[in-house]
């Protein structure tokens, strides 16, 4: 057949391919890795139906398999003698505006090191994986590993250990945890090809040395592309990457709701994965603190309305949605303890300890903890209350009534 001939999801039988680091480590059986051993750092498509020694079209079956696994990609043009493919230089990063702010800071990073963090910090939204690691598109595995590792060198926050950093820890934090996410996806086979499914510009094959791609080819490519896409796993893959990337904006712009959202819908799709995890664990606490927020406004416009039932109802929600804010806890302690029934008064100790224990040396809460626990007929641990209170604020008027009035009780 000609060498025209296009072979669906391959390419023209004249078209070069090759196979991906470790591919025969990860292939399923003898005949991939038979087809592997064919391709090796490159070989046209042609030569290697002709000379695996297996019928046409089981050749070409298990060929399209391993290229939607990741074990087989195409080629530019034959590899250099005794050198890696060559791939497409990566695209340069548009120049960035570095904040003199944080390039004025006092902290113990030489100003070129400021620069470089900043620079990078800066490149995180727009720069694809391979520029973030410095290395070609479509650059091997093996060749972002090596990129990544070089970075560490400069960029792990372990190597700044001890140091005053100011605003760059948490720079320091988000570029290498950035890195190591492109290193992560660009080495795995299957996520490094959904992640060039849902970037297409970045799954297009390298143009021909001669100049620009002939229309025919620029057809091929979205074809390809679109084909892939239909694929149900790398579809699946490609939605999964689209609902991180945007559970990380919501994130970023305090939306926790809708980053919830988002990053429930890609844990089911991954549910062991524990970026995504981490991510919807922190958009919860974040959508629940929001909530709770609500409630807790809410509460304290119907108790000065003079709803006190209906603002300890609500005061309650932002409680339970924020347990560790102690102004929640003391809030509800105070409604509860206005109410004043035996149930309401028990719940009302509680809270109130629960802020006293919150903020130890707010006053307002001790005296509150002290008011419940006198109410209660608990004179003797009222009177430890009254007593932290002094020692806090030693001219308190009220806890020092207060203490006259439990001495000569007690």
């Amino acid at each position: 057949m000609a060498d025209s001939e296009n072979i669906a999801g391959l390419g023209m039988r004249a078209s070069w391919v090759r196979a991906t680091p470790h591919a025969s480590e990860r292939a399923n059986t003898e005949d991939e890795k038979a087809l592997l051993a064919c391709i090796g750092q490159g070989a046209q498509l042609r030569d290697v139906i002709a000379g695996c020694g297996m019928p046409e079209s089981k050749a070409i079956a298990l060929l399209l398999g391993m290229r939607l696994k990741g074990f087989v990609l195409p080629m530019a043009g034959p590899p250099a003698q005794g050198s890696a493919p060559v791939s497409a230089p990566a695209a340069p990063s548009p120049e960035v505006r570095l904040d003199p702010a944080a390039l004025a800071e006092e902290i113990e990073l030489d100003d070129a090191r400021k620069r470089e963090i900043l620079t990078l910090e800066a490149r995180l939204a727009t720069d694809d994986y391979f520029a973030l690691l410095g290395v070609p598109v479509r650059a091997p595995g093996v060749e972002c590993k090596k990129a990544y590792y070089e970075l560490t060198k400069r960029f792990h926050p372990d190597r700044y250990f001890g140091k005053i950093l100011g605003s760059f820890k948490d720079r320091i934090d988000k570029v290498f945890k950035k890195l190591t996410e492109a290193q992560s996806v660009l080495c795995d086979p299957t996520r490094r090809e959904a992640y060039l499914v849902a970037h297409p510009d970045l799954a297009a094959p390298a143009q021909p040395l001669g100049g620009q791609a002939t229309p025919m080819e620029a057809r091929r490519v979205a074809e390809r592309c679109s084909r892939l896409a239909r694929h149900p796993y790398l579809a699946k893959q490609g939605k999964m990457i689209d609902l991180l990337k945007h559970g990380r904006e919501h994130l970023e712009a305090g939306e926790f709701g809708k980053a919830a959202s988002d990053l429930n819908l890609a844990v089911q799709m991954e549910p062991k994965n524990r970026e995504i995890l981490e991510l919807l664990a922190k958009a919860k606490k974040g959508a629940d603190k929001q909530r709770a927020d609500n409630e807790f406004k809410d509460a304290a416009a119907l108790e000065k309305s003079g709803d006190l039932s209906a603002a300890v109802s609500r005061v309650r929600t932002a409680v339970t949605l924020d347990p560790d804010n102690a102004d929640y806890s003391h809030r509800a302690a105070r409604m509860l303890l206005a109410v004043g029934g035996e149930a309401e008064l028990k719940e009302a100790g509680r809270l109130a300890r629960r802020a006293a224990e919150l903020a130890p040396r707010n006053v307002e809460y001790h005296l509150t903890f002290a008011r419940v626990l006198s109410r209660a007929g608990l004179e003797k641990n009222a009177a430890r209350e009254y007593e932290a209170v002094l020692k806090l604020d030693p001219q308190n008027e009220h806890a020092k009534e207060q203490m006259k009035k439990l001495r000569w009780k007690l």
